[in-house]
């Protein structure tokens, strides 16, 4: 099989389950209506999708690391597109929970393959292809907003037939994953011992902590703004569905040229130029939702959100080869399960108001994501 094919393969997976983790949110209204919840209650379920996604990338990268790459790709696509579809048949909020932590376990699992097998297939632009691949989680959100904002004419209970048919699609596209070529790379290094001596996590604390905080940062930046905003523009600014997914549609493609330009500038420019750049205009931008319609201010907000688009390549380059799987896993875990996984929740507890409540968590995710840049930066300028 072709290369150019794989990629194709890979990044319709990455494309489909990116959008299983992110259609929740979408479909929030009707679900809160017919279920008889809430919004906290909602937050919650897509809170637990996260940490099975913290423990699903440790999970799904051992088992790939153990007996392939393929298996492990289509088994974590399998299980998003499964659990996805049955979330769709639901009768009690309750049940939404082990779903979507199953869904959020396949989701990020099947992202980790996916990161290793560009790095094994591709001999160049690796930076690059991954910074488009993540940056594709804007498009499966788009995919996610059209689907929830033009299906409703199927009637009040159509967010049943939105998870049902992208979990059917999952699955299929899942399925069709295994066609790929296991990956030469794993082939050759299966037998070889991962054991490090004389190095440790321990030597690195401050890269770790510090990028730690940026993949904290990130993840809430991202996460819960993208689960919120739907409910803030139906609410507060009272858009239709259809008017609130045309909008974070737009802002969904601008984030995704965002993340183009971040990992092109951090090619040119350095690792972490772009990351300080884009974070500091983000804080301003965070600031002025206060003050300016978000029909101008989101775009912005997402397209400076690029600064997350690299920094799975830039965090593995300081640390060792044999270190690096274990680290990378570190750093987001902590990020899936703190910024991910409780964002949204916590941010409900804030007593400033639906949009004060964003902004302070923009504001604060954009401080973590400066900080520890700025470590990083020192420590690369050390090591010049």
């Amino acid at each position: 099989m072709k290369t150019l094919t794989r990629i194709i393969i890979l990044f319709a997976a990455f494309l489909i389950s990116s959008s299983c983790i992110y259609i929740l949110p979408f479909l929030f209204t009707p679900i809160e209506e017919e279920l008889h919840t809430n919004l906290s209650e909602l937050s919650l379920v897509v809170a637990t999708s996260w940490i099975g996604g913290a423990i699903g990338g440790i999970v799904i990268g051992r088992l790939a690391d153990r007996i392939g790459r393929r298996f492990s790709l289509t088994l974590a696509v399998v299980t998003s597109g499964l659990f996805l579809l049955l979330a769709g048949l639901v009768s009690s909020i309750l049940i939404f929970f082990p779903l979507l932590f199953l869904v959020g376990l396949g989701v990020n699992g099947e992202n980790g393959v996916s990161y290793a097998l560009v790095a094994e297939w591709l001999k160049g632009k690796r930076g690059f292809t991954g910074g488009f691949m993540q940056g594709l989680y804007f498009l499966g959100a788009i995919l996610s907003a059209i689907s929830a904002g033009y299906l409703t004419f199927l009637g009040t209970n159509y967010w049943r037939t939105v998870l049902t048919l992208l979990g059917t699609i999952t699955i299929i596209i899942g399925v069709i994953t295994y066609a790929l070529p296991e990956s030469e790379v794993w082939r050759e290094t299966r037998n070889v011992s991962n054991s490090v001596k004389g190095d440790s996590l321990g030597n690195y604390m401050g890269i770790t902590l510090a990028g730690s905080a940026i993949a904290i940062g990130s993840l809430l930046y991202l996460v819960p703004t993208i689960t919120l905003l739907p409910t803030l523009l139906e609410k507060v600014y009272f858009f239709s569905p259809a008017h609130a997914s045309e909008l974070l549609s737009i802002s969904f493609i601008i984030g995704f040229v965002g993340y183009l330009v971040d990992g092109y500038l951090a090619d040119k420019l350095g690792r972490e130029v772009p990351v300080l750049i884009f974070s500091a205009i983000g804080l301003i931008l965070s600031l002025l939702m206060l003050i300016i319609t978000p029909v101008y201010i989101i775009p912005l907000i997402f397209f400076f959100s690029g600064f997350f688009a690299h920094f799975g390549v830039w965090i593995s380059e300081f640390y060792p080869p044999k270190l690096r799987v274990t680290a990378n896993n570190v750093v987001f875990f902590l990020g899936r399960l703190v910024g991910g996984g409780f964002g949204a929740f916590i941010i409900l507890l804030l007593p400033f108001g639906l949009k004060g409540d964003i902004v302070t968590n923009l504001a604060v995710s954009l401080i973590l994501v400066i900080v520890g840049a700025a470590y990083l930066s020192k420590v690369s300028a050390r090591r010049r």
